[in-house]
């Protein structure tokens, strides 16, 4: 893994347990969101990615940040296309330890993103907005705070970006 790769996991591990105040809000939940110009309120999944990789790459010396945050889960996509890896790079990258961002499209323009971390039977993520346990699609973009989980399907996934 590379410094900012670590640094980054090791940044969103310090904010499993974090919950929501009110919903979609809190003292963290608020800083990710006005990160990428959003308010108290708005979804936060994408905007966790992005405070946390940004901050990340505060403390690292090296080349310049490829990567461009958003509010949005899907525009993190279309926003960093030289970052995104083709499903069996993913596999491969995940298996031998490299995190990765994943997306997950929800339909009507939404989305869901965070950190996958690892690849067993299942994705191994840190992600945000999201619930504990198992849930249906519809609540995995509208949960109660961050959280490590290890039952995604990779199947679900619809794009894989380099933290870079």
């Amino acid at each position: 893994m590379t410094a900012l790769q670590t640094t980054a996991v090791a940044l969103a591990r310090t904010y499993v347990g974090i919950r929501e105040a009110h919903p979609n809000s809190g003292p963290e939940i608020d800083k990710w969101l006005a990160h990428v110009r959003c308010n108290p309120g708005d979804s936060y999944c994408a905007a966790f990615v992005s405070y946390v990789i940004d901050s990340a790459y505060g403390g690292i010396v090296g080349p310049p940040l490829l990567f461009r945050k958003s509010a949005s889960a899907l525009r993190l996509r279309d926003r960093n296309p030289e970052l995104e890896v083709d499903p069996v790079e993913a596999k491969f990258l995940l298996r031998t330890g490299e995190p990765l961002i994943f997306i997950i499209p929800h339909g009507a323009g939404h989305g869901h993103a965070g950190f996958a971390i690892g690849l067993h039977e299942r994705l191994l993520t840190i992600e945000a907005n999201t619930m504990d346990a198992p849930s249906s699609r519809a609540k995995d973009r509208d949960g109660q705070g961050v959280y490590e989980r290890d039952d995604r399907h990779f199947g679900d996934v619809s794009g894989f970006l380099r933290i870079a």
